[in-house]
């Protein structure tokens, strides 16, 4: 059995992986929700849009499991599991700096600009009621330009690209200000678009990515940091149970 320094380390990476199994859950259940109200999405954003839900899914089980191996690991102070552990601890802190440096470099937000102007001569087709179910929800949701306060990608001039809007130079009910039926009909050969929303939802949603970037950061360094300290204390107490081993 350990003493000293490393009995404290020991009850530090329990105490540690207690929390990172905690979290494990939350992210599980946090990419179940997130899963499922992103599905409505994709007919806009496409099949990407799902991937941070996907991601915390599978971060959440890998977490999961990799907080057992620390947990028992050490309070059993076996030194295969802590070993182990350390392992992939390691292994999913230089994924996790390999996925940020990815997407910091591919700037993922370019991808999908694309699906949504491909989605809005789509707009009010038959075809693609999910496209229009997902611009424009009825009544009983909350639509998604109207909780953004947007309209079109870049601009309320966006939807000339739906041939059924162009003919009367009109935009979906869920751009104007104060949403009424027919609201948005001839607003755009009018040139009146006081009463809509004049900022893009693309736009929007990437402001509200930058705006909370650094609260994210934040939260990813923190992560990081904590991930870094326990791989220290798991190696320097897989030592110290080895010592106690080979003594006895």
């Amino acid at each position: 059995m350990v003493s000293g320094g490393m009995n404290c380390v020991k009850y530090l990476i329990f105490v540690f992986n207690l929390v990172f199994f905690l979290a494990g859950l939350g992210l599980v259940a946090l990419g179940a929700v997130a899963h499922v109200n992103f599905r409505e999405y994709s007919a806009l954003y496409g099949s990407e849009v799902n991937l941070p839900a996907i991601f915390l899914l599978i971060t959440g089980s890998v977490v999961f499991v990799i907080s057992f191996f620390g947990c028992f690991g050490a309070y059993k102070e076996n030194y295969c599991m802590v070993c182990t552990y350390a392992f992939l601890l390691g292994f999913i802190l230089l994924l996790e700096i390999i996925a940020a440096s990815i997407a910091y470099a591919l700037q993922i937000q370019i991808g999908l600009v694309k699906p949504l102007q491909d989605s809005l001569p789509n707009y009010s087709d038959e075809k693609h009621q999910l496209v229009t179910q997902a611009w424009d929800r009825s009544q009983e949701k909350v639509q998604v330009q109207f909780i953004l306060r947007c309209c079109g990608v870049h601009k309320p001039q966006d939807w000339s690209a739906n041939p059924t809007l162009n003919m009367t130079g009109s935009v979906p009910d869920s751009c104007c200000v104060t949403k009424a039926s027919g609201c948005g009909v001839g607003l755009l050969r009018a040139n009146n678009t006081a009463i809509v929303f004049n900022e893009g939802c693309f736009d929007k949603v990437i402001y509200w990515a930058g705006e909370h970037n650094p609260i994210i950061t934040g939260i990813v360094a923190g992560l990081a940091i904590l991930e870094l300290l326990c791989i220290v204390f798991a190696c320097g107490l897989a030592q110290s149970i080895r010592r106690e081993n080979e003594a006895v």
